[in-house]
């Protein structure tokens, strides 16, 4: 879960480097990388999504409840119902986003705060508990996770793992630079 997760939040980064104001090459430049990036992570979250609903997984997952949170299994359910909800946003925006990028540029800023809103809205990012304790788990294996998701990916991964080991100011510079570099 803690690599679902992870996408989740870079998703949420990446949207902040979107350009308030498109006006030059560059800011399309930008967002057409933007829009790249927002289709990898959506594919990639499918597939780490679809791995984790197997149901070796789901078991494993229902079982490590290490802080007894009540109603751990009905949590974990709707936990992958929002899932479900994002990778829908995602690819219907994904859509919109490319097309606005080839014929209504004026609208991207809006579609962009659309897709940041709708991503907010699935309640992936609400501090519960059980949404704390589901970010710490991680279920698949070295060896699994490299069945389903590429090693420049699973790279990635590791190092966003340890971008988030940072103390706070340390951790918003590393983001920042991590997200600069895909952006160039």
């Amino acid at each position: 879960m803690k690599y679902i997760f992870a996408y989740v939040d870079k998703l949420m980064i990446l949207l902040k480097f979107y350009p308030a104001k498109p006006k030059t090459d560059e800011d399309f430049k930008r967002i057409g990388i933007l829009i790249v990036k927002i289709k990898i992570y959506t594919f990639l979250l499918r597939k780490l999504i679809n791995s984790h609903e197997v149901k070796g997984s789901l078991k494993k997952l229902q079982e490590s409840n290490s802080n007894n949170i009540e109603g751990w299994a009905v949590k974990v359910s709707s936990v992958f119902e929002n899932l479900d909800n994002l990778l829908k946003i995602l690819d219907e925006d994904n859509k919109k986003l490319s097309h606005a990028i080839e014929h209504e540029p004026q609208k991207l800023q809006s579609l962009i705060s659309d897709l940041a809103l709708g991503m907010i809205l699935t309640g992936l990012h609400n501090e519960e508990e059980h949404l704390k304790e589901l970010r710490k788990i991680a279920i698949l294996e070295e060896h699994e996770l490299k069945r389903v998701i590429s090693n420049e990916h699973l790279n990635d991964l590791h190092q966003w793992h340890d971008i988030n080991q940072f103390n706070e100011n340390k951790k918003i510079l590393e983001i920042e630079k991590f997200f600069m570099r895909l952006l160039s």
